[in-house]
């Protein structure tokens, strides 16, 4: 990481060969050597131009050879939908518009309905989803790809996975000028979103709801990649807050699998932990309606916080809901497949100290190690360890903020040191082709040197660099700054 700082570029990692969606030629892009862009924590990204982007990195890229060719976007059927909801994003755009130039005095902004209908017609859609599913889903399992484009799937949330999109597509007009309606396209998301929480009943939270927060979440990360001093002050101070604060409404922190290994049942009780819902009728459309909600929104607000050295907005003791499983297992289409993967991954629920972000926090801040009861490393993903690394890093944020840092910097120390011989045993059983398709999990090793350093810097006597004295960043220019000379 630290090299494509130093040498200004951005290449892409090599990925085996993109086969996603099928039957589609045109939606299928050739690879990019200037990066995207993606989601996934961390990831220091380089958008199209000096506008969106404060430096350049490498392109996270990867994709699922096994991911199901059976999109309900990509049928006839879904196509066809994608028409009439082009229809519908362009109508709603308009209207967020006129909203925001009555009621928001710093919008200045003009809207091109001509442009928008080129921007976002169903082709053109189709074509950024189908990228969002074949560089992003890796990075940022949010969507459950089988059972996106159904006939209840949402416009506000195709809108929000083609943007997300648009961040890794090839620069063609469309795509760079798609950053024109980011302004409108959030006030849109998020106002749906606020709206449906007014008549939600919290103890049974609607399809509908639970659509309109995987968009927002999407969203908001699209407008994280934006550097606009406004734009991530308002991220920053309005959309997250309202993001951790629906996820706390709902519920979204809490449930947790029975144990059964049953696709259905298993599937619903995923459906929990990513929504925290316990209403959902277990029918097989239901179960193919899924996200990763609360656990993505606190994952969100971590990686924020450590790179603009702002205070978090979720607890870590809050989380205490299960680690979402394996993308293998959350990807599978049908009980075959869910089964083949059960036996191929000989799977098993985590042990209590991995079952969730807040028990493993807790394990590596112990006193001592409990030698008579060795730490069951087979059951530990990288995945987890990525989970890991983000709230740890909120930890050390908060210290310093909190002027805790000096008391709290040996536990910190010696969590991280443990999460190191935690992360070489299980790496150690990987070959380099397995890494490759961990996304972004794979460079959790250099994010925890980065959170050491934080704590170092720190507690040291010496005089705190620009990133450590101020709170609440507005670019990553600090941080930049702090790598190089640190």
């Amino acid at each position: 990481m630290l090299e494509y700082f130093a040498n200004d570029q951005a290449v892409n990692d090599k990925v085996p060969d993109l086969d996603y969606p099928p039957n589609l030629p045109d939606f299928s892009l050739p690879m990019m050597t200037m990066d995207g862009g993606n989601f996934a924590p961390w990831s220091f990204v380089s958008f199209l131009d000096d506008e969106f982007s404060d430096f350049s990195t490498s392109d996270e890229t990867s994709t699922s050879s096994e991911l199901s060719a059976a999109v309900p976007a990509f049928t006839l059927e879904g196509l066809e939908r994608l028409r009439h909801i082009s229809d519908e994003i362009i109508r709603e755009l308009g209207k967020s518009h006129k909203f925001l130039e009555e009621y928001d005095p710093t919008y200045t902004e003009i809207y091109h309905e001509d442009l928008a209908h080129s921007i976002f017609s169903s082709d053109n859609l189709a074509r950024f989803i189908s990228v969002f599913f074949r560089l992003s889903h890796i990075h940022f399992p949010l969507i459950h790809i089988p059972s996106f484009g159904h006939e209840d799937t949402p416009a506000v949330l195709v809108l929000a996975v083609a943007l997300g999109g648009t961040l890794r597509s090839a620069p063609r007009d469309d795509t760079l000028s798609s950053r024109y309606f980011l302004t409108v396209a959030e006030d849109y998301i998020f106002r749906h979103m606020q709206g449906l929480l007014v008549t939600e009943v919290f103890s049974k939270p609607s399809k509908k709801m639970l659509y309109a927060l995987q968009a927002a979440i999407i969203v908001h990360n699209v407008q994280f990649m934006r550097n606009d001093a406004q734009t991530r002050r308002r991220n920053l101070s309005v959309r997250l807050p309202a993001l951790v604060s629906a996820v706390r409404q709902l519920g979204l922190n809490q449930y947790k699998h029975s144990g059964t290994l049953v696709w259905e049942k298993f599937l619903y009780e995923e459906l929990c932990i990513r929504y925290g819902t316990f209403a959902l009728c277990i029918n097989k459309k239901a179960l193919t309606d899924s996200n990763r909600i609360g656990f993505w929104t606190a994952i969100s607000d971590w990686h924020q916080s450590g790179m603009f050295h702002a205070p978090p907005q979720t607890s870590i003791k809050e989380v205490d809901c299960d680690m979402p499983c394996p993308l293998e297992l959350w990807d599978a289409t049908n009980s075959e497949q869910f089964e083949a993967k059960l036996k191929e991954l000989k799977y098993q629920p985590p042990p209590m100290c991995f079952s969730s972000i807040c028990k493993f926090i807790e394990l590596l801040m112990k006193d001592n190690w409990d030698e008579a009861q060795p730490i069951p490393v087979t059951s530990l993903k990288l995945s987890h360890l990525r989970a890991a690394t983000m709230a740890l890093s909120s930890m050390a944020v908060s210290a310093h903020l909190n002027g805790t840092m000096p008391a709290t910097a040996p536990a910190l120390l010696r969590a991280i040191d443990r999460w190191h011989d935690l992360w070489d045993a299980v790496t150690s059983k990987l070959d380099s082709a397995s890494l490759q398709r961990s996304g972004m999990a794979r460079h959790s090793n250099d994010i925890s040197a980065l959170i050491r350093k934080v704590v170092e810097v720190a507690i040291s006597d010496t005089e705190q660099p620009a990133f450590l004295k101020n709170v609440g960043h507005e670019s990553l220019r600090e941080l930049y700054d702090f790598i190089l000379n640190h």
